[in-house]
């Protein structure tokens, strides 16, 4: 009987996001970090967005509540 090799199994899925295609580790490692800062600063200026809708909403009720 004859010996078969084992056949690949599927593959791993890559990372998501721009840094799980590629291969040189510095440029990876720079993707990943510049990644991680655009998420930070996206959810800064979205947490800063809402103190500031909060903070005119608060200035503005007595004005806007008999409307």
């Amino acid at each position: 009987m004859p010996i078969r090799k084992p056949t690949p199994g599927p593959k791993p899925p890559a990372e998501g996001g721009l840094s799980g295609k590629i291969k040189n580790s510095w440029v990876r490692w720079f993707a990943e970090v510049s990644e991680g800062f655009f998420e930070f600063a996206s959810f800064l200026l979205g947490r800063g967005a809402e103190v500031i809708l909060d903070v005119l909403g608060q200035a503005f009720a007595p004005v806007l509540r008999p409307i």
